[in-house]
């Protein structure tokens, strides 16, 4: 391991829980838990890692994500997922699409993967859900527009917050 960073916490059966972005060697991600009985100290990782099933397009690395208890039952997780981006030539892998991959759980150790969220931005990784229905339908909140992972100006954000999913 390289690095952890980034982490989401949460309470989960009286036991308190950091989901880590763990860096390897390679400096890709994967998703680790750390639990703490009183969510002060005396953390300890997991045996294993998340196992995050992937989409029909394939992940390259995953990272940084953010977990909810939804009143619908689901424990949802958002992360950033990103993959090869498709507008540079072949050998370079300097350049990766972000996108907000979404998943969820009953027992944070079988994940089903839903579709990544879809909005207008081409690289989308800064989100957060709302853990209650909002007039009968799921709501998400993502951050500024990224293109190129570069911020766009705030003028061209405005009325881009809240998008059903």
């Amino acid at each position: 391991m390289n690095a952890t960073f980034n982490a989401g916490a949460m309470e989960f059966e009286g036991k308190f829980l950091v989901f880590a972005r763990v860096e390897g060697a390679d400096r890709k991600s994967f998703l680790a838990v750390a639990e703490s009985p009183n969510g002060v100290d005396n953390f300890r990782f997991w045996d294993y890692p998340i196992l995050m099933p992937e989409t029909g397009d394939p992940d390259t690395n995953v990272y940084d994500i953010r977990v909810v208890r939804h009143e619908d039952g689901w424990i949802y997780g958002l992360f950033c997922t990103e993959r090869k981006d498709p507008q540079v030539p072949l050998w370079d892998t300097s350049a990766a699409v972000a996108q907000c991959g979404i998943a969820r759980t009953k027992d944070l150790k079988n994940w089903e993967r839903l579709p990544d969220l879809r909005t207008k931005s081409p690289q989308q990784r800064n989100v957060v859900l709302h853990p209650n229905l909002w007039m009968g339908s799921t709501r998400c909140t993502h951050g500024p527009r990224m293109n190129s992972f570069r911020r766009e100006k705030a003028e061209e954000l405005a009325g881009d917050s809240a998008r059903r999913w």
